[in-house]
């Protein structure tokens, strides 16, 4: 349907990932420094101390792609689906193992459609780094076990958590409206486009809508101005390493694709990224009275 509406949208998605992640994507990791120093938990620890645990696990994050390309790649995915469950359902009650299991099931389901969906693509866009060697172990049938089994578990989820008072039966249906929205997307578009509009314009928007919030409940006189301002420093920062590896790799990885040296890069800061919002998520569900 939007490839019907406007054909030629699908050519320029290569520009709108630029744009998108450029503009909303790197920027919504760009205050883990200071979203750090606010935590009323954390505020006795120094920020050396931060900055060299954060930088620190960058480069054991990195280390492990050198030797261990296949599981980091695995445990990238596993983070990010996690990652990616915690903060779309943040807000649900219930036991913590069970929202565990909630964040990561939903966030397996959401790479699957888009995986499963556009799977030629995928596949070529990680082959293209040859130490994974994905022809080897990846297959369509693969994801789609993922895709119907973490599916089925899924929704079987929503409705427990319904029948159980842990989520309203409106929100439960709003999270199902979207999770097809995106099966739709998928089927109609590409996964750069289908990712570009899932991380750029609702994960990474989301986050920071958050992450200005929680920072106004704790920041006196906190202001949209105060917050652009604080987002510019690191975000010039990662863009700038972004473009310099973009262009060294063709001296270390030839031939790779620049989505999946994305992938790679942002796997390096997921880690820490996912330790700082992790605790965010956790401490901004009891203050979030927003629909």
């Amino acid at each position: 349907m939007v490839a019907w509406v406007w054909p030629s949208v699908l050519d320029q998605s290569y520009l709108l990932f630029l744009v998108i992640i450029f503009t909303v994507g790197i920027p919504h990791g760009a205050l883990d420094h200071i979203i750090y120093h606010q935590s009323r938990t954390r505020k006795e620890k120094s920020m050396v101390f931060f900055y060299f645990r954060y930088l620190g696990l960058i480069m054991v994050v990195g280390i492990f792609w050198l030797l261990l390309p296949v599981p980091s790649f695995i445990v990238f995915l596993l983070l990010s689906a996690y990652h990616f469950g915690q903060s779309q359902l943040y807000y649900v009650k219930g036991p913590v193992f069970l929202k565990h299991i909630l964040f990561i099931i939903w966030g397996t389901f959401l790479l699957s459609i888009m995986i499963t969906m556009n799977f030629q693509e995928c596949l070529t866009i990680f082959a293209s780094l040859e130490w994974l060697q994905v022809h080897s172990w990846m297959s369509r049938g693969l994801w789609n076990i993922i895709l119907l089994v973490s599916g089925i578990v899924l929704t079987s989820g929503f409705f427990y958590i319904m029948y159980a008072g842990f989520i309203s039966k409106f929100r439960m249906i709003l999270e199902l409206v979207l999770l097809a929205a995106f099966v739709l997307l998928s089927a109609q578009t590409n996964v750069v486009f289908t990712f570009t509009i899932y991380f750029g314009l609702w994960h990474s928007l989301r986050s920071l809508v958050i992450e200005y919030d929680s920072l106004y409940q704790v920041i006196r006189n906190y202001s949209i101005q105060r917050f652009l301002k604080q987002l510019m420093p690191f975000s010039i920062l990662a863009i700038s390493f972004l473009i310099a590896v973009y262009y060294l790799s063709e001296a270390f990885i030839p031939g790779v694709s620049p989505y999946m040296l994305f992938i790679i890069i942002i796997s390096t800061l997921t880690v820490p990224h996912l330790m700082i919002m992790y605790n965010l998520y956790r401490t901004y569900e009891g203050n979030f009275t927003k629909p």
